[in-house]
């Protein structure tokens, strides 16, 4: 799809999973493989992880449901 993909630390990462990059915009990614619901601390860790790599735009993922 014309993505440069990156992933970060496995640990210390800060809430991205992936950064990937793609016509001069980056973006990171949290990956959430749960079998309960994700909450909101993954939005937000996406959100400060959006400001620690100088991203555009954050996706958080999962195999799962977000709880609201």
């Amino acid at each position: 799809m014309g993505y440069v993909v990156n992933s970060t630390e496995l640990t210390g990462a800060q809430g991205a999973d992936l950064i990937l990059v793609k016509n001069g915009v980056k973006t990171v990614v949290q990956a959430k493989r749960y079998s309960g619901s994700v909450c909101n601390k993954a939005v937000q860790e996406i959100v400060a992880a959006r400001n620690l790599y100088f991203a555009e735009k954050g996706i958080v993922v999962t195999n799962s449901i977000f709880y609201s």
